[in-house]
This record gives structure tokens, C-alpha cells and sequence, in this order.
């Protein structure tokens, strides 16, 4: 595992007291493979949804202890690496 994946992993078993769910679904971000040729450096992306949250739809919403959560877990993510 990249370092950074496996500190998200930790991260996330830590801040929700889970494992996390790892789905193979969504759709493209264009920039990622420029940052990727320019930067050299791979993108880690976290999910912040609910199911419920319809996400790009009539009435997307975001739970705002979710997104609070996310953050702890972003945190604990950089301060993992930083560590490394």
C-alpha cells in the first residue's frame, strides 16, 4: 500500500471507529493526471457523503458532522505522512 493510503485507512478506523467501505465507483477529475505528469505525486480521494445526500442532484445536502468528520481524518491523514 502507498504510505498515504494506508494512513487514510488508519485515519478513517480511528475518527469513525470502522473500517472503511472502499467502493470502485465515480467518475473523473481531469486534473489529477496533470498533477500527476507535473508533480509526480499520486491523488488520494475521500469520499465525505451519505447516501442520502444526493450528491449532483435536486437537493444535494452534505451532514456537516460528516463533513467535520472528514476533516479529523484528513488531519490525521497529513500528520500520518508527515511522520513517515
Amino acid at each position: 500500500k502507498a504510505r498515504a493510503f494506508a494512513a487514510a485507512d488508519a485515519s478513517v478506523r480511528e475518527v469513525f471507529g470502522n473500517a472503511p467501505h472502499y467502493l470502485r465507483e465515480g467518475g473523473s477529475v481531469p486534473i489529477l493526471s496533470d498533477m500527476r505528469r507535473i508533480l509526480g505525486m499520486e491523488a488520494l480521494m475521500l469520499g465525505v457523503a451519505l447516501p442520502d445526500s444526493r450528491l449532483h442532484g435536486p437537493n444535494e445536502n452534505l451532514d456537516l458532522r460528516m463533513l467535520d468528520r472528514c476533516s479529523q481524518v484528513s488531519e490525521a491523514v497529513w500528520k500520518a505522512v508527515a511522520a513517515q
